[in-house]
């Protein structure tokens, strides 16, 4: 649509339509207070259903850790004396390391490479090209830090899970 001078990106409105603000404000209102057979709660109650998954989570995982930790508790004396045990556990301390190391060296790597690209001098000529790189490197520190959160988790339960295995397997052969 062109009026007079005012052309192109000015008056056009990038594939919008008029109907879009009302429909976006309709799924807000709906959104607020759901109805039927909703799987969702209304969106102020956002916090605190995160929340409570959350906590539902960590009960879980405390819950879990404390039975594994008996399970160990009650096979330590029996490895306490017995050498091959000695060395299993070395080897598997060992691995640990080297799993976190990997960890460690994954962390270092994706810090670097992002500051690198931070530090590269760029000029946009737009204001739009540079929101565009400011958000992609700030999304890019998000899902370095999401990642290495997930891996880091992941890790630990898999330590204690393969652990307490290991304990719980001693203690039947001793």
């Amino acid at each position: 649509m062109k009026s007079g001078l005012l052309h192109d990106s000015m008056m056009d409105a990038a594939g919008a339509k008029a109907a879009d603000l009302a429909k976006a404000q309709q799924h807000f209102i709906a959104a607020l207070a759901p109805q039927g057979e909703s799987t969702h709660a209304p969106i102020t109650l956002a916090p605190v259903v995160r929340a409570a998954a959350q906590g539902s989570s960590l009960a879980s995982a405390a819950a879990r850790q404390a039975s594994l930790a008996l399970h160990a508790t009650a096979a330590a004396p029996s490895l306490v004396t017995d050498p091959t045990a000695w060395t299993e556990a070395l080897a598997i301390v060992s691995a640990i390391q080297q799993q976190w190391q990997g960890l460690q060296a994954h962390w270092l790597q994706g810090w670097t490479e992002l500051a690198q690209d931070a530090s590269q001098w760029r000029q946009p000529n737009t204001l739009t090209k540079l929101m565009c790189q400011e958000s992609d490197l700030m999304g890019r520190a998000f899902a370095l830090v999401a990642a290495q959160a997930t891996t880091t988790v992941r890790a630990q339960e898999d330590i204690l899970v393969g652990v307490s295995w290991w304990m719980s397997r001693r203690a039947g052969t001793a």
